[in-house]
């Protein structure tokens, strides 16, 4: 008999009203729309050189480690697309509550009690 109880409200968890399924849809977009931004301004980071540059006519030398570089760059990558998924999905989220809170809005009642002006009364 408990079981039937909580299979019950489990199953509700699931029916989602269209509210939260339009706040959930805006997270993930954010998301994936801060992860995309983050890309892009990582690589544009990347290829601005550091302050003070090379003196003119100086030779680069290119004695690195290349795993470690790798390792720099993917990990520094990746927590600029972390930090930008988080930024996304609170915005999603914020425009999800914005319009969902907009949207709850009823016509007020009129005297008869009914709220729709179109009805016909019959």
């Amino acid at each position: 008999m408990g079981g039937s109880i909580l299979a019950s409200a489990g199953a509700g968890l699931w029916r989602l009203g269209p509210d939260m399924k339009t706040t959930i849809i805006l997270m993930f977009s954010g998301a994936f729309a801060g992860i995309v931004i983050a890309s892009f301004v990582h690589r544009r980071r990347s290829r601005t050189p550091p302050p003070g540059g090379l003196p003119q006519g100086a030779q680069i030398q290119a004695v690195v480690q290349i795993p470690e570089v790798i390792k720099y760059a993917t990990a520094s990558l990746i927590r600029g697309q972390a930090i930008g998924a988080v930024i996304g999905a609170a915005a999603g989220l914020a425009l999800g509550i914005f319009l969902g809170i907009s949207g709850r809005r009823k016509p007020a009642a009129t005297a008869s009690g009914t709220t729709n002006r179109n009805q016909q009364i019959g």
